[in-house]
């Protein structure tokens, strides 16, 4: 039985080792909130035992955003150090890795103005766009993960119990992404297996289009001929595999971006610019959201489908099974990190050029012909409930329902 420190050490281990899989030529950025000092140790340590050259710290503190967005004069917001994004697409040019430890305190932004969070959103997606956009062509490898914090931890649990919640929420990731197994690096193997054959299952059957129907969805998406499904074990151009999101649980390919209609609900929370948005759905005709409302939060969803000309399109369809350890935890994360791994969702954004086959070789004017959508923003929405069924049709007219009560209802 490995001790809690143990596990730590091990969780910080498979990050460097494994999941980021950090080449021994490589230097990295690590993006890191200054509240993780304790962990980035560990990560800095075993970046080093796998023989990084050089590691650059991107710090960030919610504390300090807050008050800044409190304030700060506007003008500010609308503005970023060009020669900042510059030299982080220099970096990533040269083939260094990114890993980003991924954690909030939502509860501190309760009075800071949305507004000054949308214009100061935007001004770092419009100047890092170079940048997202090189890491998401898998030009590098990356990875995004989470350790907890007081406020995530009583969040979840719904009290104030910090140091109990911490550690609990601590064994739970732990769990989620099987450190607890005799032999995490074959569960994870194995694991990675499952989802493979997934995507190559679904591949094979070459569908058109999906329909989604529940008790309160009905949305029906069609796809680009050449689409691919993939899962999330992934490998660079030069050929280092990676897997971009931990925990991972799903299967994912892109949408036609002119094809899109119905209406659909989100079924969890959305947690985007440090707000919780409740309860919110979107009507889709053609190829965009013509129509939306949300309980909490509408102004941040407004500001949401805004950012760009096709901000209200869709770029991801992905597929989740209950049974995933993050469903079967019975948890609501308000992570979306952790939330879209229980859920089938959905995504607007720039839809992944490995979604499509020989994207790569495309330039942006020929991706879009090939109808894989652009854009600033990336969110993803939970779209499952109990209810749900998926249904394929293929180009001879063959309808399956392949996903129904919740799970794969495949061979």
């Amino acid at each position: 039985m490995r001790t809690f420190e143990e596990k730590k050490r091990l969780y910080a281990k498979l990050i460097i080792k494994f999941w980021l899989n950090l080449q021994s030529w490589q230097n990295l950025i690590l993006n890191t909130p200054i509240e993780a000092h304790d962990f980035v140790k560990l990560i800095t340590e075993e970046a080093y035992a796998a023989w990084a050259k050089n590691i650059f710290y991107r710090r960030k503190s919610d504390e300090l955003s807050a008050i800044r967005y409190k304030n700060a004069p506007e003008e500010v917001f609308w503005t970023y150090p060009e020669r900042i994004a510059q030299w982080y697409t220099k970096e990533v040019k040269n083939n260094c890795a990114v890993l980003s430890l991924y954690m909030n305190d939502s509860a501190l932004f309760k009075s800071v103005n949305p507004e000054h969070i949308k214009k100061d959103s935007k001004t770092n997606s419009l100047m890092f766009k170079e940048y997202k956009n090189f890491l998401v062509e898998n030009r590098t490898n990356r990875c995004i993960v989470s350790i907890p914090t007081k406020w995530w931890a009583n969040t979840i649990y719904n009290s104030k119990n910090n140091e109990e919640n911490v550690m609990k929420l601590w064994e739970q990731i732990f769990k989620l992404v099987r450190i607890n197994e005799e032999d995490p690096i074959k569960a994870r193997e194995n694991h990675i297996k499952n989802l493979n054959s997934y995507s190559k299952y679904l591949n094979e059957k070459k569908f058109k289009k999906l329909h989604y129907r529940s008790k309160k969805t009905d949305l029906t998406i069609e796809l680009p001929k050449n689409h691919q499904r993939l899962s999330a074990w992934d490998k660079t151009k030069t050929w280092i595999h990676f897997c971009p999101n931990m925990p991972t649980e799903e299967v994912f390919s892109m949408p036609h971006k002119y094809w899109v209609n119905g209406k659909v609900y989100s079924t969890f929370p959305l947690q985007h610019d440090w707000k919780l948005i409740k309860n919110f759905w979107f009507t889709f005709k053609d190829w965009e959201v013509v129509d939306f409302e949300a309980e909490e939060w509408y102004e941040i969803l407004k500001s949401i489908l805004e950012s760009d000309k096709n901000s209200k399109r869709l770029w991801e369809v992905a597929i989740v099974p209950t049974n995933s350890p993050i469903y079967e935890s019975w948890l609501i994360y308000y992570n979306t990190l952790f939330d879209e791994n229980a859920s089938c969702h959905l995504a607007l954004w720039t839809s992944y050029s490995t979604t499509l086959i020989w994207s790569e070789k495309m330039t942006p004017e020929e991706r879009d012909k090939a109808w894989m959508n652009q854009s600033i923003i990336h969110v993803d929405f939970m779209v499952w409930d109990e209810s749900l069924t998926i249904t394929w049709e293929t180009y001879e007219g063959e309808k399956i329902e392949f996903f129904v009560n919740w799970k794969w209802n495949i061979d």
